[in-house]
């Protein structure tokens, strides 16, 4: 009967550290699963005249996605908006930005946004992002620095146009080979564009949904 029993007890034993093991086993890939997964965004945006709109609502809605944001701009100080009711202190020059370092770069409008169309290291970031894969983003005026940048070639985008002069904005687009889209906000591979701060909360969503599904979420 004591050998009945014993051999019942090792039994049990042995049923419970494969339930055990089992456990641990399903536990670590819950707790892997429910890991969040984190971003890093590089938002550029120009020391004098960035657009309010733009910059608040799109790092709103990619923070609230779970991004890491990182503000770059040509000097550091505090840079001023459109409207001058919006500083953002800059601690970061174009010269620090690290592609490898982030999954997508973005443009924003305003203004002061020129100041990019002719800045050889904006270009050369925009470049490097498509190369190594990186989702590209520019709103407002900013898709004419895509343009300059020699990336829209072949793509479809879309930009800022004044109803007075709808003609001087598309032309950045088209003498650079893009297909010009009149719509808020338009994919082309990994490059995201869109035409203005009403589209901003959409503009921000969508870089939002192209991340997630690169990262398999």
């Amino acid at each position: 009967m004591k050998a009945k029993n014993l051999k019942l007890l090792l039994i049990f034993l042995l049923l419970a550290s494969f339930v055990f093991s089992g456990c641990v086993v399903n536990n670590k890939l819950i707790t892997k699963n429910m890991e969040k997964k984190s971003y890093r965004v590089a938002e550029i945006i120009a020391f004098q005249g960035f657009q309010d709109q733009e910059y608040s609502k799109i790092k709103n809605v990619l923070e609230k996605f779970g991004a890491k944001i990182e503000i770059f701009s040509t000097k550091i100080g505090k840079a001023q908006s459109k409207s001058g009711e919006l500083t953002v202190d800059i601690v970061h020059t174009l010269d620090d930005l690290n592609v490898d370092l982030y999954d997508a770069i973005i443009f924003i409008g305003g203004p002061g946004a020129r100041t990019f169309f002719d800045n050889p290291t904006a270009h050369q970031i925009a470049k490097t992002a498509i190369n190594k894969n990186k989702i590209l983003g520019a709103i407002c005026i900013a898709p004419a620095i895509l343009a300059n940048a020699g990336v829209l070639n072949g793509q479809n985008a879309t930009i800022w146009t004044d109803p007075s002069d709808k003609e001087s904005m598309i032309k950045y687009l088209t003498r650079a080979g893009a297909v010009f889209i009149d719509t808020e906000v338009v994919i082309s591979g990994n490059i995201i564009t869109a035409n203005g701060p009403q589209a901003s909360e959409e503009f921000g969503a969508t870089i939002s949904k192209a991340l997630s599904t690169r990262r398999g979420l």
